[in-house]
């Protein structure tokens, strides 16, 4: 019984092997047909199209079709992939029917920077990636003299802070930073701006803002004041122009 037992296991197992043999050799002959490219997460704006991702494939040298799959490296095309400054994750495999398979997400830029002749994106997850390429959404700005440091921390929880409102978001398109860290806020209507100083006090800065709005702006009008200061306590002092 027991030599019976090992014959059945010597068969199995050869005929594993010769399956498996005939994999590799299979496998050997089949070439890469094409390259599908999957863009997730795509819906608030990217950096890349899918034809713009086959062209970085061409240009970074990854050229598959008509080679056979056994010599493409999925493991170096990920690499290479996602060390792009861009791209927060991507994931590459061959299919069973030849294709080489392209999952990729995108980082998202949060706001757009302009301080010291140049320009960067403040990512969601607090990072920083190069202007360099355009994103196609429109996003708040900020200007002036802001550090990469000041982006990623106070400013960030800021702008996070004007996201997480919905009547904030739509109304403040721009945010000007002096040398001193000090905060103009840039409305998407009116001529006016807003004084809104240090980063302290937001919630009863932005509370005498939506008052404001509510109760003195319909009486005057847009065009009536040039600058909105809300550094004071427990008022609003607004300038006319000259």
């Amino acid at each position: 019984m027991v030599r019976l037992f090992a014959l059945l296991f010597s068969i199995l197992l050869f005929s594993a092997y010769i399956v498996l043999a005939k994999f590799r050799v299979e496998e050997g002959k089949i070439v890469c047909k094409e390259v599908e490219i999957q863009l997730l997460k795509t819906k608030e704006g990217s950096f890349y199209s899918t034809r713009d991702f086959q062209t970085l494939l061409k240009r970074e040298g990854i050229n598959v079709i008509g080679r056979p799959t056994k010599q493409i490296n999925t493991a170096k095309i990920e690499q290479k992939l996602n060390s792009n400054e861009y791209i927060e994750r991507a994931i590459c495999y061959k299919t069973t029917e030849g294709n080489l398979y392209l999952s990729i997400v995108q980082k998202r830029p949060f706001f757009k920077v302009y301080s010291g002749g140049k320009s960067f994106y403040t990512t969601e997850e607090g990072g920083i990636v190069s202007a360099s390429r355009p994103y196609n959404k429109k996003m708040l700005v900020v200007s002036g003299s802001p550090t990469e440091s000041f982006c990623k921390g106070e400013l960030f929880d800021f702008v996070r802070y004007i996201k997480k409102d919905k009547d904030l978001d739509g109304n403040i398109q721009e945010v000007q930073v002096s040398q001193e860290g000090e905060l103009t806020l840039i409305p998407s209507h009116g001529k006016f701006k807003i004084v809104f100083g240090e980063i302290k006090d937001i919630d009863s800065k932005f509370e005498k803002l939506a008052l404001f709005y509510e109760q003195g702006l319909p009486q005057v009008g847009l065009g009536r004041y040039k600058s909105i200061d809300l550094t004071y306590r427990g008022q609003v002092v607004c300038s006319k122009p000259e």
